[in-house]
């Protein structure tokens, strides 16, 4: 056996190999949907979600994951049936977030099968933190103020 027919082989399993991984990873995932970044509110996580295809009724899941010292750990799982028409949708789903940065595992499910999923990252911050800084210049602009008339003149 030559060297070319022996590297034409090798060429041959990898493209089959490498169809069969692509197979295997779009089985049953049909794409003509696709979420847009996820926003949280305050008290509930919208999301937008195009869809390309004809109307249908269908289930939005969003598996929630807080991401805290390192680790991956479930937080929520959020579920609403829909009716996704052709074009943008925005849905809103209640959600009691902590501050801290989660990862989100996003689903289209249509008669049980999975229609589309994503994964998109955020970030929560709920409070309202203003700084040292502006707290003195607010009070210094006060104090400069105390005693002065409409011209600024004391």
């Amino acid at each position: 056996m030559s060297s070319d027919s022996l590297g034409l082989k090798t060429v041959y399993a990898v493209l089959l190999i490498a169809a069969a991984v692509a197979a295997v990873c779009t089985a049953g995932c049909i794409t003509d949907c696709t979420f847009g970044n996820p926003v949280y509110d305050g008290s509930n996580l919208i999301v937008i979600l195009e869809n390309a295809g004809a109307e249908k009724n269908a289930s939005v899941q969003i598996t929630i994951y807080s991401l805290d010292n390192f680790r991956q750990v479930e937080y929520d799982t959020l579920v609403s049936t829909v009716v996704l028409r052709n074009g943008i949708n925005e849905f809103s789903l209640p959600v009691k977030l902590k501050d801290g940065r989660y990862k989100l595992y996003l689903y289209v499910l249509e008669n049980g099968r999975r229609h589309s999923a994503q994964i998109r990252d955020i970030s929560v911050n709920n409070g309202i933190k203003i700084a040292a800084a502006d707290n003195t210049r607010a009070d210094n602009t006060h104090a400069d103020n105390i005693g002065t008339d409409n011209n600024g003149t004391v």
